[in-house]
């Protein structure tokens, strides 16, 4: 699994989270909230469905009760909720996610093997990839609500769905939307790619990438992400790119802000895969188109990407500019 003298961990499985992920089915979660908040005669807003984001059922039940005027059991409103979701799946559009058909078939092209892990009951998710079936899309190995004990952001989920493949969860990669999620597939002791949908996730050097959309993400992503010369490389470029005094500048008009990943100490760290680990040194924060760009390069400097990609310069040190924007 683990090729030392490359600083490598070999892809052995990809997870995918379902809602928000895969289908844009956040806006059908709000109206059957709102559904069983007007059964519990209670107002529903979006601040409330963002309070149930990522959690479990009984968790959301319990949300629900607090918020309504009558009086009803955990188990009644858990109940109503998901007989109101599964009939919304059925019976209305549900879009897919932009990209998502495309990975589905890069992950299943390259034989790998793929498991739903998702905080949703069995009867939803049951709805969902019937759905999703339409499209050619199939699961031999699913993780629901009722396969676990304990919940997102446990470990659990994405512990059993490792088990089931037969994989170490080392060499998996995990794709989700929300921290909840995100921080169960990490505590299993996954890499993530982080799609955020309702929330931000904030991304973790060597453990955790995030990216705008799911149409950012390919295999060479997934693999990179278990690829410490990968994380080296976009450690050099932040330092080059990042506003201290020791690094380079942020081209103006780029503000949305990115923090948490350190300079490695020389660029020859990163061809070597000598990682640097987390610290407030250097403090500095970059754009998020930067790192965009960043993440390119870094994926093409190493030969990570498909060799279709055509390849940059070679980085030339921490001094060195990132790429452009255009």
């Amino acid at each position: 699994m683990y090729e030392a003298e490359e600083g490598r961990v070999s892809l052995a499985a990809v997870l995918f989270d379902m809602d928000g992920l895969l289908v844009d089915s956040e806006p059908l979660w709000f109206e059957a909230e709102k559904a069983v908040m007007e059964r519990l005669d209670g107002d529903w807003t979006h601040a409330d469905q963002l309070a149930l984001f990522g959690g479990s059922l009984r968790r959301s039940a319990g949300y629900l009760l607090s918020r309504g005027r009558r009086e009803a059991t955990v188990d009644e409103v858990a109940s109503w909720l998901v007989g109101t979701m599964a009939g919304l799946v059925t019976e209305r559009e549900l879009p897919l996610m932009p990209g998502a058909i495309d990975l589905l078939g890069q992950v299943r092209a390259a034989g790998l093997p793929a498991a739903l892990v998702t905080s949703s009951e069995r009867v939803i998710a049951d709805a969902v990839l019937a759905r999703l079936a339409g499209h050619g899309v199939e699961f031999g190995t699913t993780v629901c609500a009722e396969d676990v004990r304990n919940h997102k952001p446990h470990p659990e989920p994405y512990q059993r769905a490792a088990s089931l493949l037969g994989a170490d969860p080392a060499g998996c990669v995990a794709l989700e939307d929300s921290p909840n999620g995100a921080a169960s597939a990490a505590s299993a002791g996954c890499r993530v790619v982080a799609v955020p949908s309702l929330v931000p996730i904030a991304p973790v050097p060597g453990r955790r990438m995030v990216v705008p959309a799911l149409t950012e993400v390919s295999l060479a992503e997934a693999r990179a992400v278990l690829d410490v010369r990968f994380w080296g490389a976009v450690a050099v470029l932040m330092h080059a790119a990042s506003p201290h005094p020791k690094g380079g500048s942020i081209p103006g008009g780029w503000t949305a802000t990115l923090v948490g990943f350190v300079p490695a100490r020389a660029p020859e760290r990163a061809a070597t895969g000598t990682l640097n680990r987390p610290t407030t040194e250097y403090g500095g924060s970059v754009a998020a188109p930067v790192f965009s760009k960043i993440l390119q390069y870094a994926l093409r400097h190493f030969d990570i990407a498909p060799p279709s990609t055509p390849a940059p310069p070679a980085c030339s040190g921490a001094g060195a500019a990132p790429p452009s924007p255009r």
